[in-house]
């Protein structure tokens, strides 16, 4: 399936139920680029980056590596702990495979984590598709001064996310909007972008609730460069994002960062691998 630059109107809107233990939300995307035999050094070359990506999870939560043909990548959400970091990629890059068991590429998130994987180069690559959005089906009862009250929030803490280090390019905040709402938000990127590409993947994720569900009172997007994510209702560990986090003696092997991307809302080219469109979900809650 290829890509087409007018796309964004073309969303498939899917409306689903999830359980209201959200952190039992899994989503995975398989490519259509072609498949490998079990047989073959691609399948094997990835059994092994799979199998040890969990123990290799840097204080950060990330971990990139390059192996043969098998390019993946692991990044937790950072606000979890070490070892529920390890324990989230563990199942994950098991269950990536039953999902997809002979594509080229494939991505999977989950509450704590996501998992990728290609035969083709990432790393260090700005790339917000394939995407998933899901969102509670409470709007705020006064929308202008939501938007306005999140904005200038999301803002604030997108700047503070690019500007993290090679470890971790996470933040979080809080304020108060209309009708004393609580506005909370944790806004991530994978560390191997630039401060640039950073800023503009969470630019690109916001701008695609705008005119479907914009108005939400919680709101997540998942890509595979980062997560833009906000409720009414503190759900991160602030003591955790807030820890100094110290660099192995060997860091994870990660690609060089492209050149600073423009800001702008048009989505970027197709990443490697050709996947469905965007698809909204909503939440149960």
């Amino acid at each position: 399936m290829s890509y087409c630059k007018k796309w964004l109107p073309l969303i498939l809107i899917i409306q689903m139920i999830i359980p209201m233990a959200v952190s039992q939300f899994e989503e995975f995307v398989c490519s259509t680029t072609g498949n490998y035999t079990t047989e073959s050094l691609y399948r094997a070359d990835l059994n092994g980056v799979l199998r040890s990506l969990s123990s290799n999870m840097n204080a950060g939560g990330f971990y990139s590596a390059s192996v043969g043909r098998a390019n993946v990548a692991a990044l937790c959400r950072g606000d979890v702990q070490l070892n529920q970091c390890q324990g989230c990629v563990n199942i994950v890059s098991q269950t990536i495979l039953v999902n997809c068991p002979n594509q080229f590429g494939a991505i999977m998130w989950s509450e704590f984590c996501m998992v990728r994987y290609s035969n083709e180069s990432f790393l260090g690559r700005l790339s917000t598709s394939p995407a998933r959005i899901l969102y509670i089906g409470t709007n705020s009862t006064s929308p202008v001064r939501f938007r306005a009250a999140r904005e200038e929030l999301l803002d604030d803490v997108r700047a503070r996310a690019a500007d993290g280090g090679s470890l971790r390019k996470a933040a979080a905040g809080n304020t108060t909007g209309p009708d004393d709402q609580g506005i909370f938000t944790l806004l991530q990127c994978t560390p191997d972008l630039s401060a640039e590409n950073c800023t503009r993947c969470l630019v690109e994720a916001a701008g695609y609730i705008q005119g479907y569900i914009n108005d939400s009172t919680g709101i997540r997007v998942y890509t595979p460069s980062c997560i833009y994510r906000y409720v009414n209702q503190q759900f991160y560990n602030i003591t955790r994002l807030q820890e100094p986090l110290v660099p192995a003696s060997t860091p994870p092997s990660t690609a060089a960062a492209p050149p600073p991307g423009v800001l702008s809302l048009v989505p970027p080219p197709p990443s490697p691998g050709n996947y469905s469109l965007v698809e909204v979900f909503k939440l149960g809650i």
